[in-house]
């Protein structure tokens, strides 16, 4: 009976080498937010507020001011809140009353 090797044996590998990976996986398997079910995620409008929005998914993980639409030739001032180190991604607008509502997301 031919034994199946297993995809990666950490017995070779030293102590802080295995911790290493440990985290890596951890990290990798942190940065999508649970939050971000399909059911959670059919909610998403745009227009929605980012009170709406926190309701929904949380804080963000961080968040940061942009350019976006200078690839379509039309600027324009963004917020990009970020829920993992990459993905994903919610991008927001400022109404005339200052407010951030959703315009487009990336997941």
């Amino acid at each position: 009976m031919n034994k199946k090797k297993p995809l990666l044996n950490l017995k070779h590998f030293s102590g802080s080498f295995k911790t290493f990976i440990i985290l890596i996986l951890f990290f990798l398997s942190s940065c999508y937010s649970t939050q971000f079910t399909q059911s959670n995620i059919m909610k998403l409008k745009v227009g929605m507020t980012s009170e709406e929005v926190i309701k929904i998914f949380g804080n963000p993980y961080k968040t940061e001011a942009s350019t976006c639409g200078g690839a379509y030739g039309r600027p324009w001032r963004c917020i990009i809140w970020k829920y993992g180190e990459w993905k994903p991604r919610l991008t927001f607008q400022t109404d005339s009353y200052g407010n951030l509502t959703l315009n487009s997301w990336d997941l």
